[in-house]
């Protein structure tokens, strides 16, 4: 947020990504002590980042840290993102049209889990953003 705020200009905004906004607002990945967690996880996160988020993410993640890199992603409602908590706030706050759907790490299980998982985001996106 502060680099958002010290640039200071509308084309710089932010790629929201939900497992790896997960990692920094709910166990503090990364981080230097002490961590700076936010006690409403990213929904507080994207209520602060209103009109700054340029791109939107989908993932959902066991909240475990991949290598010490970035959270690890699994199948959309086999992981701990509250999509229905996180998603009518992000089409709030998000001005955008798309929501990628981010499948990392690409192996056999991503394309079975991004199949099965297009009637999930499918649904609690359409229902979520129907309203805007």
């Amino acid at each position: 947020m502060k680099l958002l705020d010290d640039v200071g200009h509308p084309n710089l905004t932010l790629l929201y990504d939900t497992a790896h906004f997960h990692a920094a607002t709910v166990s503090g990945h990364n981080q230097v002590q002490p961590e700076e967690l936010l006690p409403g996880g990213q929904a507080e996160l994207v209520r602060r980042l209103r009109g700054r988020i340029g791109h939107v993410h989908l993932c959902d993640t066991d909240g475990d840290v991949a290598r010490n890199l970035f959270s690890r992603k699994l199948g959309f409602g086999k992981g701990i993102v509250d999509f229905e908590e996180l998603v009518p706030v992000l089409a709030d706050c998000y001005p955008g049209e798309w929501w990628c759907v981010d499948v990392i790490p690409f192996s056999s299980d991503v394309w079975g889990d991004l199949w099965d998982g297009l009637a999930f985001v499918r649904d609690v996106v359409v229902r979520h953003t129907s309203r805007r």
